[in-house]
């Protein structure tokens, strides 16, 4: 006894909820044996767990994708602030840059 529901066209009323007991007594009524009632609700299952998988996925790689980007833009301004050319244009006191303030560039 699952509790899924399908929506069927009523006379005036727009769309209206079927439950799940309600939709195989109606298509056991025309003759659509109980079994393939029920392998037919076993693959719609798999069918909207793969696509909730799917739309997880592709939410979980947009997320990905933003923070990515957020974490490169935040060491691309900590490279520019602590540079010895921000410190050669925006400091004038400095006549030669110390040796500790060269940071390596790596990957």
């Amino acid at each position: 006894t699952t509790t899924t529901t399908t929506t069927t066209k009523s006379k005036g009323t727009g769309a209206r909820r079927m439950s799940s007991a309600t939709r195989r007594k109606l298509l056991h009524t025309y003759g659509i044996p109980a079994h393939e009632i029920l392998k037919a609700e076993n693959e719609i299952r798999a069918l909207r767990e793969q696509q909730q998988q799917e739309e997880k996925e592709e939410k979980d790689r947009k997320i990905r994708g933003r923070t990515k980007r957020a974490l490169q833009s935040f060491k691309r301004a900590l490279q520019r602030s602590f540079s010895p050319e921000h410190y050669l244009l925006f400091s004038r006191s400095f006549t030669e840059i110390p040796a500790e303030l060269y940071i390596p560039a790596s990957a």
